[in-house]
């Protein structure tokens, strides 16, 4: 079959068109509002929007708080670097005295009165820290600033140059239960002796307390030595021990030369003085470098103690035990912050050996071979018990309290009897701001009961006493 050249000369035919796409649907409705709808052409258009957010930049630490600038204050203390703080303090007792003689007038009546207005004691303290293991503890004391004591010669001296060092000792904190202490301090012996003169419960520390302190050339109740103290039991316990100076004998060994010369050699060769105390508290605990009396309150306090002093003297040696039992129970519960009304006081018992010789009372010459390089005042003590009983109620609202005590000494010895005594003391006390500021007024009698007849008795009468005291202090 032939095929026409004209059909294939025609061009292709054209491919078919694709088909349209699908009409878009409408847009949807707006939602309904209750807003009129803004024109598109507004005549005041809204303001723009906030400009998008840039990006922030590193947080920046803030800069470190300048340095400590010293001194600054912490609580009481001056603290003068981050190892050194300093507190200071000041205390004074004014006394006005009223004590009759211990010995008849020439016409036979009874002692006259002296009358003396002095200041018992003014002192200044100095304390505070170094780092947080050490405390150190600094007191001057002037005692009996003007009351007037009689010469040889008959004139009186009345004390006005008796500055002096009363305690001076650093202590260190080895940890919370164990401390060693050195310097100058307080001997650990009776809780008596170691009371806060601020807080006694009569007028002043047991004149049997301080029994000791011309025979052991104690200092004011202190001494220079080392000691220690331990708290146990959550500080219910506490037992210091104490190894001091005493007693500080002279050599008196002759030379070698014949015959034998007296030659200077140094003093003090001798042992020195043991010292210890250990007490209990059956309810608050109660620690420090001293203890109250008065509570005023604050605590629940009630214990025991006990302490004993040693120190050997030639041959025969001093020694001296005691015993105490305590108490500051506030009547209605305990308020550590405001205080409330309270009733205690303390009973002590005391037993001295003085060792040495023993003197006699009526002539001061020693009973008894003397001992070379011992000191006569060494057995002034002799053997005696001594007894102190205290005991006081406090009013709170009344800013009053009232208190009653006894003391007794009672020497073994015949030679010494004689001077036995007996002290009764009843008295009051008004607070001001209770240990800070009050006043204390105490009636005191004591007799001698065994004075010898005839004798001692026909020359001696009992002594009748009236003290006020003034009392402003803080540290």
């Amino acid at each position: 079959m032939g095929v026409s050249g004209n059909v294939l000369a025609q061009p292709a035919p054209a491919p078919a068109p694709e088909p349209a796409p699908p009409a878009a649907e409408p847009p949807p409705a707006p939602a309904p509002t209750d807003q009129p709808t803004t024109p598109a052409n507004p005549a005041n258009p809204p303001a723009p929007g906030p400009p998008p957010v840039a990006s922030q930049p590193p947080t920046v630490a803030p800069p470190a708080p300048p340095a400590t600038s010293f001194p600054t204050m912490t609580g009481p203390a001056l603290k003068l670097s981050d190892l050194f703080t300093i507190r200071f303090g000041v205390f004074t007792q004014l006394w006005a005295n009223f004590t009759q003689d211990a010995f008849k007038q020439t016409n036979g009546d009874s002692g006259a009165f002296s009358k003396n207005v002095y200041l018992r004691r003014a002192r200044f303290f100095v304390g505070g820290n170094i780092t947080d293991r050490m405390t150190y503890f600094m007191l001057w004391e002037t005692a009996n600033l003007g009351s007037p004591t009689a010469n040889a010669d008959g004139s009186t001296n009345k004390n006005q140059l008796t500055f002096a060092f009363n305690d001076a000792y650093i202590d260190f904190k080895i940890n919370p239960a164990f401390s060693v202490q050195a310097g100058l301090m307080l001997i650990p012996f009776t809780r008596n002796i170691l009371q806060s003169t601020s807080t006694y419960w009569a007028l002043d520390v047991g004149g049997v307390s301080a029994t000791y302190i011309a025979a052991t050339a104690t200092s004011t109740l202190r001494d220079t030595g080392v000691a220690v103290k331990i708290n146990a039991a959550d500080n219910h316990f506490e037992l210091r021990g104490m190894v001091s100076e005493g007693v500080r004998l002279g050599d008196l060994t002759p030379s070698a030369a014949m015959p034998p010369t007296g030659v200077a050699r140094n003093p003090g060769k001798n042992d020195p003085r043991f010292s210890t105390f250990a007490q209990y508290n059956f309810l608050d605990p109660d620690t420090g470098y001293v203890f109250n009396g008065q509570y005023f309150g604050r605590k629940k306090i009630a214990g025991i103690a006990a302490g004993a002093d040693y120190q050997s003297l030639a041959s025969n040696p001093y020694f001296a035990t005691s015993a105490t039992a305590f108490a500051a129970i506030p009547i209605n519960g305990v308020d550590p912050k405001n205080g409330g009304d309270e009733i205690g006081g303390q009973i002590e018992y005391l037993h001295f050996h003085g060792g040495g010789v023993v003197l006699n009372p009526n002539t001061m010459a020693p009973v008894g071979p003397p001992q070379p390089g011992l000191p006569v005042a060494a057995g002034g003590l002799g053997k005696q018990d001594a007894l102190l009983a205290e005991a006081g109620y406090y009013n709170k609202a009344a800013k009053f309290s009232v208190f009653g005590k006894f003391e007794g000494r009672f020497y073994k010895e015949d030679v010494q009897k004689p001077s036995n005594v007996r002290i009764y003391g009843v008295g009051v006390k008004y607070f001001l701001a209770e240990q800070i500021a009050n006043l204390t007024l105490m009636y005191s009698l004591t007799q001698f009961p065994d004075l010898p007849s005839p004798g001692l008795a026909d020359i001696r009468n009992s002594v009748n006493a009236l003290q006020l005291q003034l009392q402003v202090g803080y540290f």
